[in-house]
């Protein structure tokens, strides 16, 4: 009784790290997938640093007021 006992586990514990390692990889994937292109990043930086003006421009003009 004991050893069948064992076994279920050993097989539970098997099946429980499969799905884990199935789902890591799963996860890698997307990452990688959603990773930025090197146009993609300087667009972005684009993006910011004209927030950033347009920020500090607003501050200076309403410090002048």
């Amino acid at each position: 009784m004991s050893d069948l006992l064992f076994w279920s586990l050993v097989g539970f514990a098997t099946i429980v790290s499969l799905v884990l390692l199935v789902v890591v990889l799963i996860a890698c994937k997307e990452r990688q997938f959603r990773r930025r292109t090197p146009a993609q990043r300087k667009a972005h930086r684009e993006v910011i640093a004209r927030y950033r003006a347009l920020r500090s421009d607003t501050e200076r003009m309403a410090g002048m007021q």
